[in-house]
């Protein structure tokens, strides 16, 4: 029986390792495309302009955050669901009416920050030179939020290769080439202008893909269930509102506040090359989180912790040399960016140590997701919220930079631990790395 069990669980595992193979060689070309784009970008604006740059774009990312309403990550939930019996009414249904939620909320938001754009640039940032860039850029809170619900439903829908190529690739690949002569010509609202253009057409490839797939064509949408699509997603609103807007962007705000635009150009690149060492989590969660909705919906917990340790250990593995790289070499890194930004080398080092907490915990939110637990998570996250925006305003005054970053890295740190412990209290799994049962297996 044991020896069944193992040889089912490796069967499953080789189904994730090979969606999860496709998924690192387009995430590798996507994370390679976006370095690429932030060095261009930080060649051609230099620290001020890509801190104003930076400012305007952490903004729009908040401002997308709160009008996707959460409705992106409950509606996977509910495709992925739909998808283990086929019910192809009910996903294209929950995709639809997602779709015509988040296209109004975003529209709405867009059109308020850019009327207001003036006032928040000076009473917020202080920087009144930020007023047209941060206008112009609000127009991507549309496109960008269609592009990440997009992507979303095509992972539900185990489209593995376009969602990757709607969330990683496409968009640098059309910005690099856009973003020289936009930029000569228009400065820091060139490069806004770039990346409003780029994520609305890639949003598009997106839409056009989802729409073109067989199964999909010709369906009668089946009307969602309103009520308790909206129960899953509030408390998952909270969530990826301090997840995805607090806890990466909130110490970059809160420098753009106490500091200067250039420490805000230094830090938002070391954030964005630190971010390079999720690419391995994030496409190993492409693959295995539909796996995770079917381990699920059979409840079968033994082979969904096998897998999802077997599936954090390989990723954890491959992610060591790049994180060791950030750390003993970050000013070396950072340099690339052009000689000012060089001074962001410790900064880059610490982030590079919180996103490997990070890693080694593994896909524990989308595993209490799927099961139901999004209170729990929510509440993980609000206490990494807390850390970021306390810790942010203690040491940004005297540390700058390295403040910032001790702060993002700490409550990256806390939230992750605090999600670990609910997923053993919740489910009584953990899917921590175990080298020992990988080798064996």
């Amino acid at each position: 029986m044991m020896i069944k069990t193992k040889s089912v669980g490796m069967r499953h595992f080789r189904e994730v390792a090979i969606g999860a193979a496709s998924a690192f060689l387009l995430r590798g070309a996507g994370a390679g495309l976006a370095f690429l784009l932030n060095v261009v970008i930080a060649r051609l604006l230099g620290a001020h302009g890509a801190g104003l740059y930076f400012m305007s774009l952490s903004t729009v990312i908040i401002l997308s955050v709160v009008a996707r309403m959460g409705v992106d990550v409950s509606s996977l939930r509910h495709i992925s669901r739909a998808m283990v019996n086929q019910r192809w009414s009910e996903i294209v249904g929950y995709q639809r009416w997602s779709m015509w939620l988040v296209t109004s909320s975003s529209s709405v938001l867009a059109i308020t920050v850019a009327v207001a754009a003036p006032l928040i640039a000076v009473h917020v940032f202080g920087e009144p030179e930020l007023a047209v860039p941060l206008a112009i850029m609000s127009l991507a809170t549309v496109s960008f939020s269609l592009l990440t619900l997009i992507s979303e439903n095509l992972k539900a829908a185990k489209r593995l290769k376009p969602a990757m190529l709607v969330s990683s690739v496409l968009y640098p690949f059309a910005a690099l080439i856009l973003i020289w002569p936009m930029t000569r010509q228009f400065g820091v609202s060139g490069a806004n202008i770039t990346y409003v253009v780029s994520t609305a057409l890639v949003a598009a490839f997106g839409i056009i893909t989802w729409n073109r797939t067989p199964e999909f064509s010709g369906v009668t949408p089946l009307r969602p269930d309103l009520r308790q699509l909206f129960k899953t997603a509030m408390p998952i609103w909270a969530l990826t509102f301090v997840q995805q807007a607090i806890i990466p962007w909130a110490p970059l705000q809160i420098l753009g506040m106490l500091g200067t635009p250039s420490d805000v150009g230094v830090f938002g690149a070391a954030t964005r090359v630190s971010m390079l060492i999720l690419f391995f989590l994030v496409a190993m969660d492409s693959a295995i989180i539909p796996k995770f909705a079917e381990f699920i919906e059979r409840d079968d917990m033994e082979s969904l912790q096998r897998v999802g340790q077997n599936a954090t250990t390989m990723t954890a593995f491959l992610a060591v040399p790049v994180m060791l790289t950030f750390i003993l070499g970050g000013g070396a890194i950072m340099s690339v960016f052009g000689p000012e930004f060089a001074r962001g080398g410790t900064a880059l080092a610490i982030l590079a140590v919180g996103q490997a907490v990070n890693l080694v915990t593994g896909s524990v939110g989308y595993l209490l997701i799927i099961k139901g637990h999004e209170s729990v998570v929510r509440n993980c996250a609000i206490i990494g919220g807390c850390v970021t925006v306390g810790l942010s305003f203690a040491l940004i005054p005297s540390l700058g930079i390295a403040g910032a970053a001790t702060a993002s890295a700490l409550s990256i740190a806390v939230s992750n631990i605090c999600l670990t412990i609910q997923l053993w209290r919740k489910m009584r799994i953990v899917i921590l790395p175990n080298l020992r049962s990988f080798k064996h297996r």
